[in-house]
Order: structure tokens, then sequence, then C-alpha cells
């Protein structure tokens, strides 16, 4: 096997940097220290964007209840029928849920 020119360049960089690694600096015990002086991470809580998003569906339900199209989404849905409408809302809930949970919306 032929290695490049820069392939060769890179290889001999890594010896040199791992040859002339110093050992560890003694710094008796201060990261240790610091490391335990620090608080704990804090956990960030998605409750606002479940509120985000559970009041915006709300809303667009409520806005959209004396629309055709949504009655009609409801009447196929609780018929167990799918329309070309109620396939493209539960594509958009699945995509809505797929980018929330993946954190795509909250970023």
């Amino acid at each position: 096997m032929n290695l490049s020119k820069e392939d060769q360049n890179d290889d001999l960089l890594n010896q040199l940097l791992r040859d002339s690694a110093a050992d560890a600096v003694p710094d008796d015990g201060f990261v240790d220290t610091v490391m335990s002086r620090l608080p704990a991470p804090r956990r960030h809580s998605n409750r606002a964007v479940w509120l985000g998003l559970v009041s915006g569906v709300g809303l667009a339900a409520w806005q959209l209840q004396d629309n055709p199209m949504f009655s009609h989404v409801a009447r196929d849905w609780s018929g167990g029928q799918f329309s070309m409408a109620s396939a493209l809302v539960l594509a958009l809930v699945v995509i809505t849920a797929c980018c929330t949970s993946t954190g795509v919306l909250t970023k």
C-alpha cells in the first residue's frame, strides 16, 4: 500500500507529537478541587415547548372547528376511513411530532 505524501506527513507529525508530549503536569489536586466545586449541570425542561405545542394545536383546532376540511377529517378518522385530507393532516402531525421529539423545533 502506497501512502501519499500528505498521509506520510500526517503520520510523521502524529509521531513527533506523541514523542514530544510531556507527562502529566503535577497540579497538586487543583483540577480535582475545581471540578468538585462546580455546580451540578442543570437539567433543561421542555415544559415550555410542550405547553406551546399543545396550546398551538388547541388554538388551531378551535379556529378550524367550523372548517369543512377539518370536520371531514374528523368524520373520516372516527369512521376509520382515510381520505387525502386526513392523510395530509396525519402526515403533518407525524412530522411535527418527529421534529419536536428530536429537538429540531427547539433549537
